[in-house]
């Protein structure tokens, strides 16, 4: 049996609200859609929240998958968009992350970045994400891990596409401070 027709049996028998089916969903999709929380959360308690209003959002809206898309590309999208919903609900983006527009960003240290990066655990990876300021934690992750542009991210916060590349040139130099201090000390 194929992958596709063993998620379509399955998908058909959650939408059913078959709770066996819906368990098999939870523990086939659970370490990739936690993953995609863990990068959005502060600590593991706000990720697992993260995950269960995700997760109760793709159940949901299971009868709404579309075969002819990858199911774990859909499943990914419905939990960054449940994780910016939630965001939406509990903060004020625009209010509190708005940043001068023509801030000139900085864009000359990609290579070493890249370079230290291959050289990181993911656990050591998102430590370091976790130590970003909230708003620029969570532009960068939609950006350099999840592949949206800046202007689906500027539509998504509410920002503008400016203020979504400074995050990301924040983010960078932060890192980058962070990796050149952790690399040094482990050469030592």
């Amino acid at each position: 049996m194929t992958e596709q027709k063993v998620n379509s049996e399955l998908i058909n028998s959650c939408i059913q609200q078959d709770r066996r089916a819906q368990n098999m969903l939870y523990k086939q999709t659970y370490t990739r859609l936690m993953n995609i929380c863990r990068r959005y959360a502060r600590n593991s308690e706000e990720a697992r929240e993260l995950f269960t209003i995700g997760f109760l959002k793709i159940l949901n809206n299971l009868d709404k998958y579309q075969q002819h898309i990858p199911f774990e590309s859909w499943i990914s999208r419905v939990m960054i968009n449940s994780i910016i919903d939630e965001h939406r609900r509990h903060s004020s983006f625009k209010e509190h992350h708005q940043f001068v527009e023509n801030e000139k960003l900085d864009y000359k240290n990609e290579a070493d970045f890249n370079e230290y990066e291959k050289q990181m655990s993911t656990d050591q990876a998102l430590s370091m994400l976790n130590q970003l300021p909230e708003a620029t934690r969570k532009v960068f992750a939609l950006f350099a891990i999840d592949d949206y542009t800046h202007k689906e991210i500027a539509v998504m916060l509410g920002i503008s596409e400016n203020t979504s590349k400074w995050h990301v040139s924040d983010a960078r130099k932060r890192l980058l401070k962070q990796l050149s201090g952790t690399f040094k000390t482990e050469k030592v």
